[in-house]
């Protein structure tokens, strides 16, 4: 694929700027700084399916709506254009396909009819691109992704700050995944690896994952009769407790326990079991109803003995304290004569003035004293006799709730000695269940360990794929090609007078850098110095890689654009490289030269397109000019800025 035209179309008038280069040359726009000359690579960028428009915002995105680009792939054209995104970026395209007479759209002929992927997916057909899969490393966070013409044209493209780095080779090289995308897909682009290496690195990841999960099931396996054998043993000690098997089982193989195991999960009962009397618990009921009316009872009877007992405790103890108090009374001889004669007085007898009421006090107090004693012997006959009843039904009260009490022991000792053979039968069942759960779950085991997993046929088929696809064979077959470009990237670099560039320069696909080999040691190009030397070691990387990509028609599109390769060799910001008077323009020339002898050798295989400040006078390089830019001339015609 080479570039025949680039085109821009106008917001308004309906009008068409084109840029017309000659395939199987050398191309040079020349031109003064700041006329759009190194847009047309962002453009060519942007039509060949970049999904984002790198163009900065200016003047050319404000005139323009449409970018386009002519492309002439064998016998075919291709119209590729692109709307100028309204944002940062967009999927729509146009697609026109046609043979040698195909051309730019007229102006108001523009539609999209595709999206990037579709383009991209119809260069990558026409180029030869095979279904290549990048399949990323194991582990890595990176999706796997097809080869196409995505990957091909970061080969194709030199802005001008990449092309003056020490530190990136390659056009985009340090967008992210740009890079790993570069190193995976130039093995392929040079030949070293193609489709049938991708099968099988394909083939070998799944015969790699196939004896994984055979090495797990195998573990997996293993681990199952392990734990197999060992609930066995736990079965087996289960129904030694339970008596159901005698202890020597403990000493038997898996297989022989798992007999006797079975053994008594086949037990069937053939006896009914022991049951409770449905007349049990209603006279237990009963029992115990009448043990608390017989409570109720004792604790009756008990209240009334304490009582009576307690009155006869203090009857006494009023006796006693009466016939104390009488006896004092009777010592002292003051106890009135029995006729009541108060007008005597008790101690001298004489007759006294007035009667006397402490006399009469003292006859009725004594009075009292005797009737209260008198009281008190009526009445102890009488409780005696009740406490003795009392007494008497405590004790038969006493002895009928013993009965009760017996009679519930031997109610609880009966029912205990059935719930007992029920419980027995109940763990018997348990057991009998425990064990067929566990026997449905366990694999029948054998004396012999269980037949392992054939581990070993996916170790032979991996064994198999590893001798096909040797790792160190690829990086040979990278190695190999990468030295025979080598040896061009070191003849060009010496006619370019780089420094470093005496021995051998070879570029690095581990680090994509440039690295000249000194017999002190390797120099990778971020140590080697000037600006100069950057460059050129750029220019002879991408023309050596280029010239093995025609050399073996590998499927990259066969053009370079350099934007200002000669930027090294002026001052910075400089207007018009033709003014500049004191340049190195041996050293310019020596790049150009550099361009036309590539052309020559690959015989207009690959075509150069170069946009750089640099005109020189001589007839070659006049042949070889597209346009010259100075003057009112400039990507954007005055006109358009005048509409505007």
């Amino acid at each position: 694929m080479q570039i025949l035209a680039v085109a821009l179309y106008s917001k308004r008038g309906q009008q068409r700027r084109e840029i017309r280069f000659k395939p199987k040359r050398l191309n040079i726009l020349t031109g003064k700084s700041k006329t759009g000359k190194s847009a047309l690579l962002d453009i060519v960028d942007f039509c060949l399916g970049r999904t984002e428009i790198s163009l900065p915002l200016g003047t050319i995105t404000d005139v323009t709506s449409w970018y386009a680009v002519l492309v002439e792939i064998g016998e075919s054209r291709l119209v590729l254009a692109r709307p100028n995104p309204e944002g940062a970026s967009t999927n729509q395209a146009m697609i026109t396909v046609g043979g040698p007479d195909l051309d730019l759209p007229a102006p108001g002929r523009l539609a999209a009819n595709a999206d990037s992927d579709s383009l991209r997916a119809e260069l990558s057909r026409r180029l030869g691109i095979e279904s290549y899969r990048i399949e990323p490393t194991e582990g890595s966070l990176r999706y796997p992704y097809d080869i196409s013409v995505a990957q091909a044209i970061l080969f194709c493209l030199q802005k001008q700050t990449e092309i003056a780095s020490q530190r990136q080779l390659f056009h985009r090289q340090d967008e992210g995944r740009i890079e790993q995308s570069i190193k995976d897909t130039l093995p392929y682009f040079l030949g070293a690896a193609g489709p049938d290496l991708a099968q099988l690195r394909y083939e070998l990841r799944t015969a790699q994952r196939a004896l994984a999960r055979a090495e797990r099931d195998s573990a997996r396996r293993d681990a199952a009769n392990v734990a197999n054998d060992a609930e066995i043993q736990s079965l087996a000690r289960t129904a030694v407790a339970f008596g159901a098997l005698d202890s020597d089982v403990l000493q038997l193989a898996s297989g022989q326990i798992m007999e006797r195991l079975n053994g008594i999960t086949g037990f069937e009962e053939t006896t009914d079991g022991p049951t409770l009397s449905p007349e049990l618990e209603p006279r237990r009921q009963e029992l115990l109803a009448t043990r608390r009316d017989m409570r109720r009872d004792l604790d009756y009877v008990e209240s009334q003995f304490n009582l009576i007992s307690s009155m006869q405790v203090e009857g006494a103890d009023f006796q006693r304290e009466l016939q104390v108090q009488r006896g004092r009374l009777t010592a002292l001889g003051l106890i009135p004569a029995p006729d009541g004669d108060n007008e005597t007085c008790p101690l001298c007898s004489s007759r006294l003035a007035e009667p006397d009421a402490t006399v009469a006090e003292i006859t009725n107090l004594t009075d009292r004293i005797s009737e209260e004693l008198s009281r008190v012997d009526r009445a102890r006959p009488a409780n005696n006799r009740r406490l003795a009843e009392l007494s008497d039904s405590i004790s038969e009260i006493r002895n009928r709730m013993r009965d009760n009490a017996t009679e519930l022991e031997q109610l609880a000792s009966a029912e205990s000695v059935i719930q007992g053979e029920l419980r027995d039968r109940e763990r018997a069942a348990y057991l009998r269940g425990r064990i067929a759960s566990a026997l449905e779950r366990v694999a029948t085991p054998t004396t012999t360990p269980s037949a392992p997993v054939d581990v070993s046929r996916y170790q032979r088929a991996v064994a198999q794929l590893e001798d096909q696809l040797d790792a160190s064979e690829a990086e040979n077959e990278l190695s190999s090609r990468l030295s025979l470009v080598s040896q061009r990237m070191t003849e060009w670099a010496q006619q370019l007078g780089l420094e470093h560039s005496e021995h051998n320069v070879r570029l690095d696909p581990k680090q994509l850098t440039v690295i000249a080999d000194k017999p002190e040691g390797p120099r990778p190009l971020r140590r080697i110095g000037s600006a100069e030397n950057w460059i050129g070691y750029h220019l002879v990387a991408h023309l050596g890689i280029h010239w093995w990509f025609y050399e073996h028609d590998r499927p990259v599109p066969h053009f370079i654009m350099f934007d200002q390769p000669t930027q090294a060799f002026f001052p910075e910001q400089v207007p018009d490289a033709t003014e500049v008077a004191d340049a190195d323009w041996a050293a310019v020339r020596r790049q150009f030269l550099l361009f036309r002898e590539f052309v020559r050798v690959t015989e207009g295989g690959v075509q150069i397109i170069v946009c750089d400040h640099a005109n020189l006078s001589e007839e070659w390089f006049q042949n070889a000019l597209v346009d010259n830019w100075r003057g009112d001339e400039a990507l954007i015609p005055l006109d358009w800025l005048s509409e505007n």
